[in-house]
Order: structure tokens, then C-alpha cells, then sequence
């Protein structure tokens, strides 16, 4: 069997990272183009200076736990964040192992893994990678809206110089849909756009009073867009 020859065969890269994805266990995959967003990176300039591609993949969050959640996170809904966080790290491992073993670079950038949590800053957004990446559009609630999953999905970012086919960003998909608006707790979610310092003021509540570092989840629960 002659060995395939990736420098050569883009398509067949990107066939191939998707495969070992789906493999896995992940349930979305899609790659982005991100010489244009790689200065919102929080990374080493010369680190990333020839990683041109990032592999979004994403994993769905279970609809009966999130039904678990009435007026604020939980325990349960925390356990599964972090199962969810494990998986997408694991398998973002095996597919920067399988990238580096055919001689080329990957940075894999876990789950959530933060810089800074009160300000909620991280190396980089994977919303912002996996928007360019074609695996959901931009909803209300300033989270990605998949097509199949709405917004419970949890992603993770692998940076490379893999030759890859990249996907392009999807148009909007939530049209008059206010389910977001009308369940956000603290409003923070409006027809003007996302109030970033309201909803940040409220998961520091979470965090303070509760001990729960997620997101509240309550946007997240209502978002069906199929």
C-alpha cells in the first residue's frame, strides 16, 4: 500500500484529521483559514508564525443535562463540562500526534484553559476559530449556533501548517429566533447585540457564591435551530 503523500494531497489530510475526529467520538469538525485572526491570539508570535490552519472540533453537550438546568448551573451540568472538556483535549492530542508523525507542526489549545478568569481571556477564541472554520454562525447569544446542535456543542482549536482544504464561515442562521433573549437571566442578550459585562458579573455570582467556573448554560439550553 503506497503511503500517502499529504504535502500533495490536501483533501486527503483533511479527510483523514476528520476521520480520526469522528473516530474519537467528536461530532463536529471543520477547518479555518486564520492567517487573518491569528493577531487576536494570545500566543507567541514566533510560536505560531507558520501555523496557518486551525482545526475546529467540537463535541455536543448532553439536552438531558442541560434540562437539568432551571434557573442556574449545577454540579451535574459542571461533571459533564469537564468529561466534555476531556475528550476534545484527548482527541485533539491524538490529532496534532498524528500531524507531528508525518513532519509537520500542531499546537493543540485546550478546552478552557484560561488566562485570566475574571476577565475570561484565553490563548485564543475558539468561537472565533470555529466561526471561520464553517462549523456554526455568530447567534445572539455571541455563542457559535451549529445547524444540527445549536449552540450545545463545546470546541477545542488545533493550530498547524498540516496542508489542509479550509472550510468557509457559514451566513447567519438565526433570522427572528429570540429563545436567547427571552431566557438570559440578567438580560445580557438583546435584538442591540451582547452585553459582555453583564453576563461576566453574573458567572462571577456563579463562581463565587456556588464554586460553579461555566457558563450558566441557560442560553445554551434553549438554542434548537433544526
Amino acid at each position: 500500500m503506497c503511503k500517502i503523500n499529504y504535502k500533495d494531497d490536501p483533501l486527503a489530510g483533511y479527510n483523514k484529521l476528520k476521520e480520526i475526529a469522528l473516530n474519537s467520538g467528536i461530532d463536529v469538525f471543520g477547518v479555518a483559514d486564520v492567517t487573518s485572526i491569528k493577531n487576536t491570539f494570545s500566543i507567541d508570535e514566533d510560536v505560531i508564525e507558520n501555523l496557518n490552519y486551525g482545526i475546529s472540533i467540537g463535541s455536543r453537550v448532553s439536552a438531558k443535562i442541560l434540562d437539568t438546568i432551571k434557573e442556574k448551573p449545577n454540579k451535574l451540568y459542571l461533571h459533564h463540562y469537564k468529561t466534555i472538556n476531556a475528550l476534545l483535549d484527548q482527541t485533539g492530542l491524538k490529532i496534532a500526534n498524528f500531524i507531528q508523525n508525518n513532519g509537520f507542526d500542531a499546537l493543540p489549545v485546550s478546552a478552557s484553559v484560561m488566562l485570566d478568569w475574571q476577565k475570561l481571556d484565553a490563548h485564543l477564541s475558539h468561537k472565533l476559530v470555529g466561526y471561520h472554520a464553517g462549523v456554526g454562525w455568530r447567534g445572539k447569544n455571541s455563542l457559535l449556533v451549529n445547524p444540527l446542535y445549536g449552540s450545545k456543542v463545546r470546541y477545542v482549536t488545533i493550530l498547524t501548517n498540516f496542508p489542509l482544504v479550509a472550510d468557509k464561515p457559514l451566513s447567519d442562521g438565526c433570522g427572528g429566533c429570540h429563545k436567547c433573549l427571552d431566557n438570559c437571566p440578567v438580560q445580557a442578550i438583546t435584538e442591540e447585540g451582547y452585553d459582555k459585562e453583564k453576563c461576566h458579573a453574573q458567572l462571577k455570582i456563579y463562581q463565587n457564591r456556588d464554586h460553579l467556573t461555566l457558563i450558566c448554560g441557560l442560553c445554551v439550553k434553549c438554542c434548537n435551530p433544526f
